[in-house]
C-alpha cells in the first residue's frame, strides 16, 4: 500500500464535496530544503492557504529540473480532471519545457514567474529584457501574444510585470 493509494481517494472526495465541477482551482508547485531534506511539493490554494497535496523527496541538493517537476505534476493533475486548473510556480519553475508541457494538459493554465533577465519579443525581431520594460519601481506592464525567451523560444503567451518598491529601504534583488 502506498501513500497515494490512501491519500488520493480521500483528496478526491474532499474535492467533490468542496468544489463544483469546472471550478477554477489553483495549484502551487514549490520546493524547499527542510533540515537537509530537499522537498518538491504541489499544494492546492484554499481559503488563502497552500495545503500540500503531494510531496516527493529529491535525492539531491538544489533546484528541481523539468523531469522532476513533470513527474510530480503528472501524478496530481489527473485528480483534478473535473476542474479547470491554474498551476503557479516561482522562478525555479519558469522553464520552456514545463510551460509547453502544461499547455498540452487539458483544462490547465499556468502562471510561472520569470527572471528579470528573460527576453520577450515585443514586436517581430525586437527582443527586450524584462528588466528594461518598467523603468521605475511600482510601474507595471502587460503584453499579450508575445514570444517568451529568446534562445529556447516559447510560443505566444502573456506577460505581466511590476517592479516592487523598496521595502524598509532595501531594493528587491530578483534575478
Amino acid at each position: 500500500m502506498s501513500f497515494s493509494s490512501i491519500w488520493f481517494p480521500i483528496l478526491s472526495i474532499w474535492l467533490s464535496l468542496t468544489f463544483s465541477p469546472l471550478s477554477v482551482l489553483y495549484l502551487a508547485i514549490d520546493r524547499t530544503e527542510w533540515t537537509g531534506v530537499n522537498l518538491l511539493f504541489v499544494s492546492i490554494i484554499y481559503q488563502k492557504r497552500a495545503i500540500p497535496i503531494y510531496v516527493t523527496i529529491l535525492q539531491k541538493k538544489g533546484a528541481s529540473n523539468f523531469l522532476e517537476q513533470q513527474e510530480i505534476l503528472a501524478k496530481v493533475l489527473p485528480l483534478f480532471s473535473n476542474y479547470k486548473k491554474v498551476v503557479l510556480g516561482d522562478r525555479e519553475f519558469c522553464s520552456v519545457g514545463l510551460a509547453q508541457w502544461l499547455r498540452e494538459q487539458a483544462e490547465t493554465y499556468f502562471c510561472l514567474r520569470l527572471k528579470k533577465n528573460e527576453y520577450i519579443e515585443i514586436e517581430q525581431n525586437i527582443w527586450k529584457q524584462l528588466k528594461y520594460l518598467a523603468p521605475n519601481s511600482g510601474v507595471s506592464f502587460y503584453f499579450k501574444g508575445v514570444k517568451i525567451t529568446k534562445t529556447k523560444g516559447f510560443a505566444q503567451g502573456e506577460v505581466v510585470g511590476k517592479w516592487s518598491r523598496k521595502y524598509r529601504d532595501k531594493k528587491s534583488s530578483e534575478d
